[in-house]
């Protein structure tokens, strides 16, 4: 196997000096498995893996992937037919964004979808960035209940001080009251996560596919072959 350059100790994930490949390889160079294709039927893989990408003779070590989970599936059946002057799309998330030069739909027509992206990242991803986003909440609600509960102290105490007994400044207490509930009654906070909109089109020749998360730029997103 082929790893290339990594930080990671990849050599020991396959025990070929126990097994003595290692020997063999080392006497026959050649016998790296080069002009062999294999398909895998694997439950996953990371095509981006640093000793996935080329073969020892700089040949794309992955022809094809083909997913038949259907976890990743996005529904794209909105259809948005746009003018030649058009330049402009409005997503299924709301968002508008202006179309890049190097989207180049032939007819311009684009397929929309959206999909969350918690339906595609592993548990263990999903309950990190729910902590994460947990302890960003928990610190804007106790520093908003500390401002309330300052303000609250304030107007009691200017209504003692000028025996103050207006309507106004016993509505702007019950206001900051009201406020305080709310916070105390929301100590948690459902992250359902980013979501990404999809956009497909042709462009003559192939399909081509773009996910954008909620704050990235198209301009800078990256387009797949699907």
């Amino acid at each position: 196997m082929y790893c290339g350059d990594s930080s990671f100790p990849v050599r020991k994930l396959i025990p070929k000096e126990e097994i003595n490949s290692a020997i063999f390889l080392r006497q026959n160079p050649q016998f790296d498995g080069r002009g062999i294709v294999v398909a895998v039927l694997d439950t996953g893989v990371d095509p981006a893996a640093p000793g996935l990408q080329v073969t020892s003779d700089g040949k794309p070590k992955l022809l094809d992937i083909i997913d038949t989970t259907g976890s990743g599936d996005v529904d794209t059946s909105k259809v948005v037919t746009l003018s030649e002057t058009e330049d402009y799309l409005f997503l299924l998330s709301g968002r508008k964004i202006k179309i890049p030069p190097h989207w180049k739909s032939y007819n311009k027509i684009f397929f929309l979808g959206i999909k969350r992206a918690f339906e595609l990242y592993p548990e263990d991803l999903v309950k990190r960035l729910k902590d994460e986003h947990q302890k960003k909440w928990d610190r804007f609600r106790y520093q908003a209940k500390a401002k309330v509960v300052g303000k609250i102290s304030f107007c009691k105490k200017k209504q003692k001080e000028a025996d103050n007994d207006s309507d106004q400044t016993a509505k702007t207490l019950e206001d900051y009251k009201a406020r305080k509930i709310v916070l105390e009654n929301y100590e948690s906070k459902t992250y359902h996560g980013p979501v990404l909109d999809c956009i497909v089109f042709h462009d003559g020749k192939e399909w081509l596919a773009c996910a954008l998360l909620e704050d990235e730029d198209p301009f800078t997103a990256k387009v797949l072959a699907v």
